[in-house]
């Protein structure tokens, strides 16, 4: 067997941009500044479902879609707010399956998660089925991708204040993050916040978990 091309084994971040920035005035600079600002050896962008995902959740209230096509309308909706980011921040690359996050990340390139392919790819190379329900939103989605990929880190780009001293758990319950997040990300070696709306931006840590060896 041939042994892995250490090329393709560099770390790469994860970085969830909420959806509810997507309206956010200047989101491409603040973005290319909190890249700046961690100088991750890789980074792959996962945009939030925003209003896009809101129809969604209309819809399937409306006509009754169930479980499974409304998660994958989700997921669908996710490309839509990826494809706004792409635009956002030229130079960006399309990431449909983790060998493409790590050929990204190889060539120096920023990724752009393209959701539902990203899923299909990653579970059918073993990675655990995501739950089909609404307690899985883009947060659980992109913890999901952090886990598959093996990240050092998952940073949360959010609207509000990083939740000191809350648990996963505490903000799930509170509305924080997603329902099925805790569960998900609780093996993450560490998750950072960003709180994009606050006068000066600015990463800071969330959860660290002692990685034993």
């Amino acid at each position: 067997m041939a042994s892995p091309d250490p090329k393709l084994e560099i770390p790469i971040t994860v970085f969830k941009i909420g959806g509810s920035l997507l309206g956010l005035p200047g989101l491409g600079d603040l973005v290319r500044q909190i890249l700046g600002e961690r100088k991750p050896q890789a980074a792959l962008l996962v945009a939030g479902g925003g209003v896009a995902a809101d129809a969604v959740r209309g819809w399937d209230r409306v006509h009754r879609l169930g479980d499974q096509a409304a998660h994958t309308l989700a997921l669908e909706a996710m490309n839509l707010t990826g494809a706004l980011l792409d635009r956002l921040l030229p130079g960006t690359r399309p990431v449909r399956s983790p060998q493409q996050a790590r050929v990204a990340a190889a060539d120096g390139v920023v990724g752009l998660l393209c959701a539902d392919c990203f899923v299909k790819s990653a579970t059918a190379a073993g990675e655990p089925e995501l739950e089909c329900s609404w307690r899985v939103t883009s947060d659980s989605i992109a913890a999901w991708t952090a886990r598959a990929l093996r990240s050092p880190e998952l940073v949360l780009v959010k609207s509000v204040a990083v939740p000191q001293g809350v648990s996963l758990a505490e903000a799930a319950d509170s509305g924080l993050v997603d329902e099925a997040f805790p569960a998900i990300a609780a093996a993450l070696p560490q998750i950072s916040w960003v709180n994009a709306r606050a006068q000066r931006p600015a990463i800071e840590s969330w959860t660290k978990r002692k990685v034993t060896r």
